[in-house]
């Protein structure tokens, strides 16, 4: 039995506490799955700062109103983190304690990629590359512009722009890295040209909780009624293991990569180890639909999509449910 007294490393007050097993969530950070298995945050298990904790026989017994929750005995260290695991009370189901691990803190030179395309990247760049500029440095940025009449290496408004005759719509830049990984940074955030983002931009992502090594962060969770995207934080390593799936995207036409964009999604983060959700299309809180309007001059109306948990602005023409409209 491990003596938490002697050997605890770091003030519990310090942790998230999450249902775990199989199956790991992120309190207060959204829903996470692996594979295509989901659970809910176990909202007894916010935060162990607003319960109260004691070591009893060797044990962390951590109680909320006097009431016991969860015993924590047995201890482990993966990739930086170190992690607690014990079960619910009384439902004995299991449970899981770690020290948040920032972002910062594994890479502080974290990537963002931002897909484009030649038809488009003059007009729909700009927005976004203005609203970047003040949160990180444009060395740190890589734009992707496909369906490009040559193959050349250039820069946009002061960022790295490859130029590819290839395509595969907003799954370009995932590919790329995963076929050319060695000059990135081992986490990056995938931004469309139709994003921008607001001033807490950097400070978001950089505090994201990588402790349990998550291969995708996605912005938002789709559901039954909504359509989701591919915006988020990818771990450069997890694409290059996925690189012949990836790959097979631009054997594939645009048409049907436009039609199955759902279901590439589902199918590539299938294939991760473990994901998280920082939102969900449906709880009104953590997305915010700001309106429609014809913001890049096309006469085409947008909606306004507000990803509050990492600060990012989408303007899309997707019909993306009724349930976030509220």
């Amino acid at each position: 039995m491990f003596d938490y007294q002697k050997n605890f490393p770091f003030d519990p007050q310090a942790f998230a506490v999450n249902s775990a097993g199989q199956t790991f969530v992120m309190a207060e950070r959204g829903k996470g799955i692996v594979g295509e298995k989901e659970v809910s945050v176990l909202e007894e298990f916010r935060l162990v700062s607003q319960n109260q904790w004691e070591v009893e026989d060797g044990q962390l017994v951590i109680s909320k109103n006097s009431e016991r929750v969860a015993v924590f005995d047995s201890l482990s260290y993966q990739n930086g983190s170190y992690f607690f695991s014990g079960y619910s009370y009384p439902d004995n189901k299991p449970v899981m304690l770690w020290n948040h691990r920032p972002l910062l803190e594994q890479d502080p030179n974290w990537g963002v990629l931002i897909a484009s395309s030649f038809g488009s990247y003059q007009s729909s760049l700009k927005r976004l590359i203005y609203s970047l500029k003040s949160q990180l440095p444009l060395s740190r940025v890589t734009i992707y512009i496909s369906g490009a009449p040559e193959n050349k290496t250039d820069t946009f408004m002061g960022c790295p722009a490859v130029f590819t005759i290839k395509s595969a719509r907003e799954f370009t830049p995932l590919i790329e890295v995963a076929q050319n990984p060695q000059s990135f940074a081992s986490y990056l955030f995938l931004l469309h040209d139709t994003c921008e983002v607001n001033s807490g931009f950097a400070s978001l992502v950089g505090n994201l909780d990588v402790g349990l090594n998550f291969d995708v962060v996605l912005a938002m969770r789709g559901g039954a009624n909504t359509q989701t995207f591919n915006l988020g934080l990818y771990r450069r390593d997890f694409l290059v293991k996925s690189v012949v799936y990836l790959n097979g995207l631009y054997e594939r036409n645009l048409e049907e990569i436009r039609r199955n964009q759902q279901q590439i999604i589902r199918e590539l983060i299938w294939r991760a180890k473990l994901v998280c959700f920082l939102g969900d299309s449906a709880d009104g809180e953590s997305v915010a639909a700001l309106g429609k309007r014809d913001v890049y001059g096309t006469g085409e109306q947008r909606q306004a999509l507000h990803f509050r948990k990492c600060a990012v602005v989408k303007h899309t023409t997707k019909n993306i449910g009724a349930r976030i409209l509220r």
